[in-house]
């Protein structure tokens, strides 16, 4: 097979499912070939099969499969597919970027009709064409088939007919990625009425011209879910148990008491107006999906207002910043209301690129930047606060910064690797700056009532809290799979390896960040939820 073949040990893939499996593969593609250059592809397929199964939890039922790469996929196709058997438990399959044409549309075709109990297939960035047709027949008709992407496939509307029947008639398809699908004539405003009667999916992208009406269909039948759920975990839970718990505590009472003496003072002026505005926004954002590309970057984004009365996080995903040649991704996660949140998450990004611009280190250029950030907002957040975890991400770099306990976390060769630090005021170092700025620590929160160290706003606090971030610039190695980005309302129910190897089960970014935020969830998270996951798994497609 090769000699990225024989570095596979089939005994260190902990799952025994996806070893059985990857057996079999070894069995199938074992035997010898005249072709040197084909005897290189296969061993490689070996190898990229083996890292996709080796990090599978042991505990797992289930298991995802990922093939990437240049001429990966027709070698799988060509070489293992006619004999291979899909087991059930295989449920993910992801064949992004892996040098497919349109001679190999019916066997995906047929893959998804031999496998019923497949869940999630991503063929995307493939030149397909509209042989694509048949794969979105089998997917009209799959009966476990949830999420189907077929991104950068150049489809035209050719295909129309049956993109409408896949949205009139398939009940469990949750997410569907196609864009950008080349629409002429009039057949636009039937695939939007097909979108407006589906009542299942959450996530959809398919056109430009259409992506409004579709955005609006993800965005009610995410409001249906969410009600729906809500229903389920008691109507009064939210709204009003949360507010009194937080009522009854002395930082709870003192800062909404304080926030609201703010807010009537300032009735009639233009702070009022903002301060109603951001109020309106949290009490309205129940939870919400995103997806971002760039270059050699993919990423996925989910949060939810979870069991809080309002929506207090605020994330981002920023592409060409603060540099050109990297990207910028951040969780920033409110106490007391959402506007230094929102403020930080506007301002910050801009000061950090103005200070690299002018030549500053980037260590010097991300603490001044956050200075600058926090200096600009304490006259007005006196309330209101916010964590922040930012990550710069490179082709060759990730830079984290970060304040409170917003949490980065590295996945290298399937352990979780830290980046960030939680600033809690019980450490001796965070103890010692509160002291030494007038402040105390009690009951292991800074004036009794804030439970980080690091922060901005909250200003009633005075200068004890401190707004100088960790910093970290850490290299990218071959091993680097994917960035967590999360707020407390993961890590406080969700070790940072358990959370890692959540991401690991998924194919794509956005299903990694959406199981993530769905099981601290189910863990009774009591906080809001927010989640961004970076794949670096087309980075190092490229670097091969």
């Amino acid at each position: 097979m090769g000699n990225e073949a024989s570095q596979c040990d089939p005994s260190l893939i902990l799952n025994t499912s996806s070893r059985q499996f990857f057996e079999n593969v070894q069995s199938i593609l074992s035997s010898p070939q005249e072709n040197s250059s084909k005897a290189k592809l296969i061993g490689k397929l070996a190898r990229i099969m083996y890292d996709s199964l080796k990090h599978t939890p042991a505990e797992e039922k289930e298991f995802s499969l990922i093939i990437t790469g240049q001429n990966i996929g027709p070698t799988f196709f060509d070489c293992l597919w006619p004999k291979l058997n899909i087991p059930a438990n295989l449920t993910k399959i992801s064949f992004r970027n892996s040098g497919l044409k349109k001679v190999h549309c019916p066997k995906i075709a047929l893959l998804l009709t031999n496998v019923p109990t497949l869940r999630q297939l991503d063929a995307s960035e493939n030149d397909f064409g509209d042989s694509a047709v048949c794969i979105i027949k089998a997917a009209t008709g799959h009966p476990n088939l949830v999420s189907l992407q077929l991104e950068e496939c150049k489809l035209t509307d050719s295909i129309s007919n049956e993109l409408i029947d896949l949205l009139n008639y398939n009940r469990k398809l949750e997410t569907l990625r196609i864009a950008p699908f080349k629409l002429t004539g009039p057949t636009g405003n039937k695939i939007k009425t097909a979108a407006l009667n589906n009542q299942h999916l959450t996530n959809i992208s398919i056109n430009q011209m259409i992506d409004p009406t579709t955005a609006a269909v993800s965005d009610r039948n995410n409001f249906i879910f969410e009600f729906v759920d809500s229903i389920a975990r008691s109507p009064y839970q939210r709204q009003f148990r949360t507010k009194i718990d937080a009522f009854k505590s002395v930082k709870g009472r003192e800062m909404l008491m304080g926030r609201a003496k703010q807010k009537e003072t300032a009735r009639g002026t233009d702070l009022f107006t903002r301060l109603e505005q951001v109020d309106e926004r949290a009490r309205t954002k129940e939870s919400n999906e995103s997806v971002e590309k760039t270059d050699k970057l993919r990423s996925g984004h989910a949060e939810t207002i979870g069991r809080r009365p309002a929506m207090e996080d605020v994330s981002i995903i920023l592409p060409n910043m603060p540099t050109a040649d990297s990207s910028l991704f951040g969780v920033f996660d409110g106490h007391g209301g959402r506007e230094a949140a929102e403020f930080a998450s506007q301002q910050l990004p801009k000061s950090i690129a103005e200070y690299l611009k002018r030549g500053d280190s980037p260590a010097d250029a991300y603490k001044q930047a956050f200075q600058k950030t926090q200096m600009d907002m304490r006259p007005w957040c006196v309330y209101v606060g916010s964590t922040c975890c930012l990550a710069q991400i490179s082709s060759t770099t990730i830079t984290v910064a970060n304040i409170g306990d917003t949490r980065a976390v590295l996945c290298r060769d399937g352990k979780a690797l830290r980046l960030s630090v939680d600033h809690k005021p019980y450490l001796p170092e965070e103890q010692n700056y509160v002291e030494s700025r007038g402040g105390f620590v009690r009951d292991g929160r800074v004036g009794g009532m804030l439970a980080v160290s690091r922060a901005f706003g909250d200003g009633f606090l005075g200068d004890s809290i401190n707004p100088v971030p960790h910093f970290v610039e850490e290299k990218l190695t071959p091993a680097d799979q994917f960035l967590i980005i999360a707020c407390d309302g993961v890590w406080d129910v969700i070790p940072d390896q358990k959370a890692c190897d959540i991401v690991l089960g998924e194919i794509d970014p956005l299903s990694a960040a959406k199981k993530l935020r769905d099981t601290a969830f189910e863990l009774e998270s009591s906080d809001n939820i927010s989640v961004i996951v970076v794949s670096f798994s087309e980075l190092q497609a490229s670097r091969e």
